[in-house]
């Protein structure tokens, strides 16, 4: 029973600067990121879920890191209270040696070791892919070609598009295509909208009635 509130102690002693380290530490490593999301939030007009949706899927990559950090300055900041306190003099009087008080510190640093490896083996792959699957889906929704209407546009080298109306899919378009000098290309069609493929990250056009 005594071993148990001391267990007890020592990990409360723990969670609290752990708690103000992991805080302390991802809000420095994402002030840069959400400087970028706070821009595609005002700036591009990009809605607060999907803001969130950003948030949560870069958050296992920096918990990554943040974990072990602040396990040991945590151990630190716990042990110095008691030395400062002079709680461990006191634990030694009372019969309690010091390596006794590694164990709930072990116990401790095994848990988060424990949720260090689910992030890294199973959090980080999946947030990596539906982060790739939401930026892709975002250019998709949000990304507009430069081009303008009733002139011939060339915003690639070798390409030359011509559209009556900007932002009209259904009034037709003229592309001449020279990137391929051996055979260059004209093509045609009335209606075309802008695509993007998910797997290889590829934007183009999708014409028809052509």
């Amino acid at each position: 029973m005594r071993g148990l509130t001391l267990d007890r102690y020592v990990l409360s002693e723990l969670g609290l600067p752990f708690s103000l380290a992991i805080g302390g530490l991802l809000f420095v490593l994402m002030t840069r990121e959400m400087t970028r999301v706070t821009e595609l939030l005002v700036m591009h007009g990009v809605s607060a879920l999907v803001v969130l949706k950003l948030v949560v899927y870069i958050l296992p990559s920096f918990m990554i890191l943040t974990l072990p950090i602040a396990t040991l300055i945590a151990s630190t900041c716990a042990f110095s209270r008691f030395a400062s306190d002079h709680e461990l003099v006191a634990m030694q009087a009372s019969g309690i040696g010091f390596r006794r008080l590694l164990i709930p510190v072990g116990i401790f640093s095994i848990g988060i070791y424990a949720v260090a490896f689910a992030l890294s083996f199973w959090a980080q792959p999946w947030s990596g892919a539906s982060l790739k699957t939401l930026a892709l889906s975002m250019i998709q929704e949000q990304l507009t070609l430069p081009l303008a209407a009733g002139v011939f546009n060339d915003p690639v080298d070798g390409l030359m598009i011509y559209i009556p109306q900007a932002d009209t899919a259904s009034q037709g378009i003229f592309i001449a295509d020279s990137r391929n000098v051996g055979s260059p290309r004209v093509l045609v069609a009335q209606d075309w909208t802008l695509v993007s493929d998910m797997e290889s990250g590829h934007i183009g056009l999708r014409l028809t009635d052509g």
